[in-house]
């Protein structure tokens, strides 16, 4: 496991391959389409997390291809392919770029929409197709709706000169296209009479979520400081490309405008949307790698251009310098590990707990959750598909039950007696809250005892005179209609 927000989201995946809806069985506050190509890799190629990887690396190039094509659209196939070469060691050396994440999959309808909207002539077709794309992005990362508004926008401006009855329908168009996906998601919610747990799930718990006590000013300096460590290169270039850009704007067409215009709102509506859309996690950055990539292949390539090859080596190389070493000294350690035999931690923990728990009796992961997938059980409600939710007030209003609490969660856990529970000497997201951390450890002390430390994995087992088995999780309180969740604010994950 590389990182646990690809756990859940492949827990997810897995739990739609079963037939069911998001929220509904397995719960996070991602919107519904970020688990849908989790679930058709795992459909096609089964419970195998190199395929959750190889998905991931697709879309990087994918990515990457139409980053080339816009690159040499705009600036000339130099630039074209240097943009497209620091999109693919850019995202890949960022935090979250080696797990499969959602920004590494939205980035994908976003390149493709930008492509057609600066690559095609703006007609029906070209509109719907816009629409679709970036509505399809925002299924996967909310905060991406804002695309949504500079794509019609930009379809607005730039066909602003033709006839009203064409504009009309440039516009109709793309509100249809927009309008599908979120339709189409809905309708199997709508069908089974779920579609409350669909509003709650997708719309409200992350508003609330993005509502959470960190300032923007907080945001800023991690995503600048984020910036200065892992995109030290291609965010000069960005620099760089946007004095080129200033310096070159009175010779440029207007067609050159609009699409150069275009790609700066973009990178400007999605940096606003990381900004001022609550906490701030370094991943979040692969959002905008592509258009820094895009800018920065415009920069590079006019270096070179004017024969400057020794900047352009000593620029890349000093931004290279410090995100190289840390991924290389990860697999440094991974390879030296596998040279030994050693497995990985998770897949230690899941080989133990296959082998003692062959009736799959229901087990607590505070840690290492991807190993539900991989012995095939369950977590033991949807609140904890993700661990650390049960510290999230907001979250288990939604995904729990009105008022509930994290203290109230965990002592409900807990009276189902999971067969094991397993955690780490040190599980921060409750050791944040002394309350629930002693409920855990009180529960521990009594009714369990520890039988196993896998590298730093504690499994703790129930005592045999507890209960034979783990009784089954209550039924989910229904709110009565209207009833507003009372959301906790300030429960970062």
């Amino acid at each position: 496991m590389i990182d646990w927000d690809e756990s859940t989201f492949i827990l997810v995946g897995q739990s739609l391959v079963d037939g069911h809806l998001p929220y509904v069985e397995l719960w996070d506050n991602k919107p519904p389409g970020a688990f849908v190509p989790f679930a058709l890799t795992i459909l096609l190629a089964g419970r195998h997390i190199l395929a959750i990887r190889l998905l991931g690396a697709a879309c990087v190039l994918a990515s990457a291809y139409l980053t080339f094509l816009i690159g040499r659209r705009l600036w000339g196939s130099r630039a074209g392919v240097l943009a497209a070469v620091m999109a693919v060691v850019f995202a890949s050396l960022a935090p979250g770029g080696q797990p499969t994440m959602t920004e590494t999959l939205a980035m994908v309808p976003v390149m493709a929409a930008l492509a057609i909207l600066i690559m095609c002539r703006h007609g029906a077709g070209t509109g719907f197709a816009a629409g679709l794309l970036l509505s399809l992005a925002t299924l996967v990362r909310t905060n991406l709706v804002c695309l949504l508004v500079v794509g019609g926008i930009d379809l607005l401006i730039r066909s602003a000169a033709r006839d009203r009855a064409r504009v009309a329908r440039l516009v109709a168009s793309y509100a249809l296209g927009a309008l599908l996906p979120p339709v189409l998601v809905s309708a199997p919610y709508l069908v089974t009479g779920t579609w409350r747990i669909l509003v709650e799930s997708a719309i409200v718990a992350p508003l609330y979520y993005a509502d959470l006590e960190r300032g923007p000013g907080a945001a800023l300096g991690a995503l600048l400081a984020t910036l200065a460590q892992y995109h030290l290169a291609i965010f000069i270039g960005f620099l760089g490309g946007t004095v080129l850009a200033a310096r070159h704007w009175t010779t440029q067409v207007g067609p050159q405008r609009g699409q150069t215009l275009l790609l700066y709102a973009c990178v400007a509506a999605v940096t606003g949307s990381m900004i001022f859309g609550g906490p701030f996690y370094r991943h979040y950055v692969i959002q905008i790698v592509v258009f820094l990539a895009l800018i920065s292949g415009h920069f590079y390539s006019t270096l070179l251009r004017h024969r400057h090859v020794r900047p352009v080596i000593v620029l890349l190389a000093v931004g290279l310098a410090f995100p190289a070493w840390v991924l290389a000294a990860a697999y440094w350690d991974l390879g030296t590990k596998t040279l030994r035999g050693d497995q990985d931690v998770v897949y230690q923990l899941a080989d133990y707990l296959r082998a003692e728990n062959v009736r799959r009796e229901p087990i607590y992961l505070l840690d290492y959750h991807l190993v539900y997938w991989l012995t095939e059980t369950q977590p033991l409600s949807r609140v904890v598909t993700h661990p650390s939710n049960i510290v999230r007030e907001s979250v288990l209003e939604v995904a729990a039950a009105p008022g509930a609490t994290r203290e109230s969660e965990m002592t409900r856990l807990l009276e189902m007696h999971p067969l094991f529970i397993v955690k780490k000497a040190n599980t921060w997201y409750v050791d944040a809250h002394p309350e629930t951390k002693a409920i855990l450890e009180q529960a521990l002390g009594r009714d369990y005892e520890l039988v196993r430390n896998i590298r730093g994995a504690l499994v703790y087992k129930r005592k045999a005179d507890r209960l034979s088995e783990a009784r089954p999780a209550p039924p989910l309180e229904v709110r009565a209609p209207g009833a507003p969740p009372r959301f906790a604010r300030g429960q970062p994950r």
